[in-house]
């Protein structure tokens, strides 16, 4: 069957550092703080924000008081070391000239929302589906469902590309094609290969 959209992940994708890990081995020796505790606390209120349980707002300041920092500084931090891919915008717009788009990221309404605006890349999706918003998170099946069916397609119609292979997991199980993102180059070039039209 034809693809007829793309969907994406957010963290890892169009961010080029994607894990909380990552961030931790970075930033808990900068400020003093051991990197595992670092991420189980960083894990401990990203859960409920991601989900809409808890003000995302809310999360940089629980986080960064466990870790005895200003929350200001943490979430600069956070956001800077996570950085941003102009190279994923730049096919997003040329995607979109043929394709449906759609997002699908479990994230925290404070962070996605300041990125979708800074970047200007609302209108460039048809769909977005946050977890946030729906209180579901990946790999939950439910989630990959919302996100075809807002789309009015089929999930054999589907692409989706996600840097957690367990991620891709439900999506393949549900008859989605799926590419695991590790670089820019590598997931276009997979595009390709199931004859989306990249240029």
């Amino acid at each position: 069957m034809t693809i007829k959209a793309v969907i994406f992940d957010w963290g890892g994708v169009f961010t080029i550092n994607g894990t909380f890990t990552g961030f931790c081995k970075y930033y808990g020796p900068k400020v003093g703080f051991d990197p595992v505790k670092l991420k189980k606390a960083s894990v401990k209120y990203w859960v409920p924000a991601s989900v809409g349980d808890l003000d995302s707002k809310l999360y940089w300041e629980k986080t960064a008081k466990e870790i005895g920092i200003n929350p200001v500084d943490f979430k600069r931090e956070l956001l800077e070391f996570a950085s941003y891919s102009p190279e994923v915008t730049n096919l997003l717009r040329k995607l979109k000239k043929n394709y449906k788009t759609a997002l699908l990221s479990n994230q925290i309404e404070d962070w996605l929302e300041e990125l979708l605006n800074k970047y200007e890349l609302r209108d460039l999706f048809d769909v977005i589906v946050a977890s946030y918003n729906v209180k579901l998170v990946k790999p939950n099946p439910e989630i990959y469902k919302l996100t075809y069916n807002r789309l009015n397609l089929q999930p054999e119609e589907c692409v989706f590309i996600d840097d957690v292979p367990e991620n891709l997991l439900p999506a393949k199980e549900l008859g989605m094609k799926t590419i695991l993102f590790n670089n820019f180059k590598q997931a276009q070039n997979e595009l390709k290969s199931l004859g989306v039209n990249c240029d």
